[in-house]
Formats: C-alpha cells, sequence, structure tokens
C-alpha cells in the first residue's frame, strides 16, 4: 500500500501544492511554520476521512477561502485509487473514491491504511482512559470490518439511549423509552467488548515482541478488564446504573467507558512516567500498531513521522529506524515512509537513508513553496 501523489488546494497555509512520494522514503524538510505537518494531515485525511490534529473543520481552510480540495492516489495491490475530498466553510464534505461518492466515513476506513507517529499523539500515553479508547477504536476499525460495523452501531444506539436520559424528567413514573433501548444496546455492547478484548490480546502480543527487540530491560504492557460480559449481565449492568445515568443524563455503564492503562515494566506510565518514557513507548505503541495492521490487512500501511527525531536521542533513533526497517509487507517490501523534520542532518544521524534512488526530499519554506 502506498500513496504516489498529492494535491492540496486552500488546505491551511497551502494555497495550491503538489507532491509525489517515493515508495520508500519521502522526506519533507523546512522550519516550523512551513507547512510540514499539513502534508501528513492531508495524507491521514484521505485515509481516514478526518484530521489527526483537530475536529474543528473550518480550521482547514486557508483564511480568504470558500473551501478546500485534496486529492491523493493510492496504490493498493497494483490497482490505482484516486481519493478526493472537498469541504466548505460550513463543515460540509463530499469524498469521492474515484467517480463514486462515499456517503459515510466508515466505508472509507480500511482501503488506504495510515499510522501517524506525531507529537500530537503523545495523548495515547499520557492522556485521559478516552484517549487510548480513541487510540485503539481507531486501530482496530482499519484491520476489521466487524469492529468498525459494530462501533458504528452502538455509537448510534448510545447516542439515542443519552438522548432518551436527557428527555426523562422526574415526573414520569416509568423511564420506559430508555428501557427500550437497553435491549439493542447490551447486545450491540457485549459484542464491541468482545471484538475489543479479543483484538486487544492480539495486539499485546505484538506490543511485547516489539518493545523486547527494542531493549529486552523495557517491558511495554496493556492493562484492561479481560471480563467480557454476555448480553445478560450487561443488560443487568444498565439497570443497575439507570438512576445514576437519570441524574447524569448520560449512559454510564459499557465499553465507552472502558478503562486500557499503558504499564512501563509494571508502572502505570500515565501516572508515573518520565517524559523520555512517555515518548518512547508512544514510538514502541505505534512500531507495534505498524505490525498488527501488516498482519491484520495483509498490507503495510504509509507510515507518516512527524519531527520524531528531534524529541529522541541518537541512540534511540537509530534503534527505531533499525526496527522500522526490519518490516516488511508480504511481498517484501520496505513500508512507504514518509518523514518531516526541520533539521536534514539530525535525521541523517538517526540512520535514516535518505540519499539514495529510493528515497525522494522536498524543502518547504514558509508560505509552502517548494
Amino acid at each position: 500500500m502506498s500513496i504516489g501523489s498529492i494535491e492540496m488546494i486552500s488546505f491551511r497555509n497551502h494555497a495550491h501544492t503538489i507532491l509525489e512520494f517515493n515508495r520508500g522514503l519521502t522526506v519533507i524538510w523546512g522550519e516550523n511554520g512551513s507547512g510540514k505537518t499539513t502534508v501528513l494531515e492531508a495524507i491521514h485525511s484521505l485515509s481516514l476521512g478526518k484530521s489527526f490534529r483537530t475536529s474543528k473543520r473550518r480550521e482547514l481552510i486557508k483564511d480568504g477561502s470558500a473551501q478546500l480540495v485534496l486529492s491523493g492516489l493510492f496504490c493498493s495491490n497494483g490497482n490505482d485509487e484516486k481519493v478526493s475530498l472537498l469541504q466548505n466553510q460550513n463543515g460540509e464534505r463530499k469524498i469521492k473514491i474515484n467517480k463514486d461518492t462515499i456517503y459515510n466515513r466508515k466505508d472509507l476506513i480500511g482501503r488506504n491504511n495510515t499510522v501517524v507517529l506525531s507529537p500530537e499523539e503523545q495523548i495515547v500515553t499520557s492522556g485521559p482512559p478516552s484517549a487510548r479508547r480513541r487510540f485503539f477504536d481507531k486501530m482496530f476499525s482499519v484491520v476489521s470490518r466487524d469492529y468498525v460495523n459494530t462501533l458504528y452501531l452502538y455509537g448510534r444506539l448510545l447516542k439515542q439511549r443519552n438522548a432518551a436520559l436527557k428527555k426523562f424528567n422526574n415526573e414520569q413514573k416509568n423511564p420506559n423509552e430508555i428501557e427500550l433501548w437497553d435491549d439493542s444496546l447490551s447486545d450491540c455492547g457485549s459484542q464491541l467488548w468482545r471484538l475489543r478484548n479479543e483484538l486487544l490480546c492480539e495486539y499485546q502480543k505484538r506490543l511485547e515482541l516489539i518493545s523486547e527487540k527494542y531493549d529486552r530491560e523495557i517491558k511495554l504492557s496493556l492493562l484492561f478488564n479481560n471480563n467480557v460480559p454476555t448480553k445478560e449481565i450487561y443488560r443487568k449492568g444498565l439497570t443497575s446504573a439507570l438512576k445514576k445515568d437519570l441524574i447524569r443524563k448520560h449512559t454510564s455503564f459499557g465499553p465507552h467507558r472502558d478503562e486500557i492503562s499503558v504499564y512501563w515494566n509494571s508502572r502505570d506510565l500515565r501516572s508515573h512516567g518520565s517524559q523520555g518514557e512517555h515518548k518512547l513507548a508512544l514510538v514502541i505503541l505505534k512500531l507495534a500498531e505498524l505490525l498488527i495492521v501488516i498482519e491484520k490487512t495483509n498490507a503495510a500501511p504509509i507510515f507518516l513521522i512527524d519531527d520524531l527525531f528531534a524529541k529522541l536521542d541518537r541512540g534511540r533513533s537509530r534503534k527505531i529506524i533499525s526496527l522500522l526497517q526490519a518490516m516488511k509487507d508480504d511481498d517484501g517490501n520496505t513500508i512507504q515512509t514518509i518523514v518531516t523534520t526541520t533539521d536534514l542532518l539530525l535525521l541523517k544521524d538517526s540512520g535514516l537513508r535518505f540519499e539514495d534512488e529510493n528515497a525522494r526530499t522536498y524543502h518547504l519554506e514558509r508560505g509552502c513553496s517548494i
């Protein structure tokens, strides 16, 4: 899986930029504010239909422009696929694959996969449980069609039950409308919990493998609830929490409240990890994500690395590059990697070979000229 080119029109600070990418390595360098990360954001937007940096769509449109346009040429299993995205100032979007309009973002997920390693992702290790749920939901949606379908259905049912909770008032004797949703939510929620736990167990094996390859003295692991409730037990959980839910006006029981913790050598990383441990743990988590996507989809995703090597010392950077270069797709090809940096010398010192024939380099200047 790879991307051949991208065109950005009125996307953040890019007025009109066209870039072509090598099948191996592409390096985009320049000073801060030159639009390097925006290129990665554009690729991710075409892959998943959303930015990894913001949920505020209007931020993506260049000042003074009425709309933005993104277009990318992807290749998977020898087949070319053009993905385009148009968005206006109201946040309304139209996504097309070749000439066919995609009406649900879910239908885009899993087609042209990317893995992003960016400072914005550090919240996965340092942030609240919701950040880790989003991380794993996104990853598992890419590798499992059952997972993404169940997740979307669960989200709709949860929204409807919460709407019923908000309408309920103390004068009503029976919360019948709320209980109408409980059967469907119990069925879907128990399925989602089961699928998530199965995939977490699979991911855990890859995480332990990558951390051991990086350093035998480091053991990264996950802590999560292994007790997946049946539909009947799930229904009892909703019933037990109903009184509290009526007061708080939202559903407090279910996989949307899951707590997944990352442990570094038996210590909760969020509570006890140093800044350096957090940075390194994120890299290992992302390499494990690469591995599970390759193995579950039989295709290597595009790896988008945003200014990583400014955050790590030379020794750690070289170890990471060594692990990355050892990863191959089913045909024995290295993973297509697109890297941003402010310092080419620092990047060269990390062990990335960007001067050979399989690499391409772009220099962006402020104003996004090349």
